[in-house]
């Protein structure tokens, strides 16, 4: 079950589709995800989904079961909720067998019952993925822990360095150290100040002028105003120096 396409198969492929706000109650479902439930052997890239959803096994902010799927790119800012004894739950998949899931990240909660099984912040359980370059935001989870991925504090999942250092190698608007494709942006007063896909409909940032001192990538009178409002400002120990 999921608010778009309920299974992918084999050759299916998923391109550039955001899909937000969603609120899926699906409590006695399996294989539960905001984009899909299931991904048998097809392809997700430069996507993203936020809103709630709730299930009870395999659930995932982006699809519920990935199956020798391949995923690139995307994220997912889904709050994921289950009953006590729920199980495979995952910011981003609750369950992924095999197949591959590359630069993605996940800020949802993830939530279930004391008797909850195999909950993480970006996979709930995984069998033999490879997970490349992928993190979760440490500060809005509540999962200490998940089957793959890194976790970051908050601060560091809005800065672009997280991503676009050796380690990770995202390839963002504005940097050619990790090529030409530009698949990540920097937001401007949007989505919160998590990295955004080059596609979407929000102020991106590509060269931050050297004065921009509010962070709103252009220099006008808001910084000029805070220019002088400390001019002359002197926080020399000797105040005699400051006038020198």
């Amino acid at each position: 079950m999921s608010a778009c396409f309920g299974y992918l198969g084999a050759n299916a492929v998923i391109e550039k589709l955001g899909v937000e706000d969603v609120n899926i109650t699906a409590v006695s479902s399996l294989n539960v995800g905001t984009l899909t439930g299931f991904n048998n052997y097809g392809t997700i890239s430069n996507c993203y989904t936020t809103g709630t959803i709730a299930g009870s096994q395999y659930v995932g902010g982006l699809a519920g079961h990935n199956y020798y799927g391949n995923v690139d790119n995307c994220y997912s800012r889904v709050s994921v909720t289950g009953p006590d004894d729920c199980s495979f739950f995952g910011g981003l998949f609750g369950r992924s067998y095999r197949g591959s899931i590359s630069k993605c990240y996940s800020t949802g909660h993830v939530s279930g019952g004391s008797n909850a099984l195999y909950l993480g912040e970006l996979i709930g359980y995984r069998y033999q993925t490879a997970i490349t370059a992928c993190f979760w935001d440490i500060g809005t989870s509540s999962q200490a822990d998940s089957d793959g991925g890194t976790g970051k504090p908050t601060a560091d999942m809005k800065d672009m360095t997280t991503f676009t250092g050796p380690a990770a190698g995202w390839d963002f608007l504005g940097e050619s150290t990790n090529g030409d494709d530009d698949n990540w942006g920097s937001p401007v007063n949007a989505n919160d100040g998590y990295p955004v896909l080059w596609w979407q409909d929000v102020p991106i940032c590509v060269n931050r002028p050297k004065y921009d001192s509010n962070g709103d990538c252009r220099v006008d009178f808001v910084d000029f105003t805070g220019f002088a409002s400390q001019w002359l400002d002197c926080g020399l120990l000797n105040p005699n120096h400051c006038t020198q």
